[in-house]
């Protein structure tokens, strides 16, 4: 098939594609609207060592402290029931709303790569909340550390602000997406149209085709 004739068949059925684009994106649009929007924010904190140590207890601890299993230990510490319990308590918050497995809000830790540097990210449907629990949950955690080790400390980098996008849903990919999709759908159902349709009439085509005037061929005499 040639890129003509390709061009007269969609140019027959024009509108199975714009009807097909309609519909698509329309339920993209619907659908995407009516998700729940979901804000993320993210706070650090800082591992650093007691000012209380000595000289050669100072030494010895930053030789620790090279070992990454110290970082993951303290990024294992915001996710413990123990903490979270303490910000849902100081933040008035439902029991288990963090800890539940079907909560809407998740938190995250991990570590910069080379650094000792923890970082804590919450998801949530509420902007203001999800700030509010990441820097809580810092504090708390800065506050565990200290209870039980004289060697390190935890110290606040950058507190959680506010988000003022939602994470998603992106309405903007989500409806370039729907565009896409609807002229791919539209395309495809005009070929699909046009092959059943000579499948129930394959003498249409030959017909058409005998139809056509073609060049006059004089027939040759006999005499020669």
């Amino acid at each position: 098939m040639n890129f003509f004739a390709f061009v007269q068949i969609l140019g027959r059925r024009w509108w199975i594609v714009i009807l097909s684009l309609v519909v698509v994106l329309g339920s993209t649009a619907f659908f995407s609207y009516r998700q729940t929007p979901i804000y993320e924010t993210r706070t650090t904190l800082v591992v650093r060592l007691s000012e209380k140590l000595g000289i050669k207890e100072t030494v010895d601890s930053l030789n620790a402290l090279d070992r990454r299993s110290i970082i993951a230990t303290y990024a294992k510490i915001p996710l413990s029931r123990t903490v979270q319990e303490k910000v849902e308590k100081n933040l008035g918050l439902e029991s288990g709303i963090m800890s539940n497995q079907e909560s809407s809000y998740l938190i995250k830790t991990g570590v910069i790569p080379d650094t000792n540097i923890l970082s804590i990210s919450v998801q949530g449907p509420d902007r203001r909340l999800v700030a509010n629990i990441a820097n809580a949950i810092a504090e708390e955690s800065k506050n565990y550390v200290e209870e039980f080790s004289d060697i390190f400390r935890l110290k606040v980098l950058d507190r959680a602000p506010h988000p003022s996008k939602p994470v998603r849903p992106v309405i903007q990919r989500n409806l370039g997406i729907g565009v896409v999709l609807g002229l791919l759908l539209g395309v495809v159902l005009v070929f699909l149209i046009e092959f059943i349709q000579k499948l129930r009439h394959p003498q249409s085509e030959t017909l058409e085709s005998e139809s056509k005037p073609g060049l006059y061929t004089p027939a040759r005499s006999n005499k020669e």
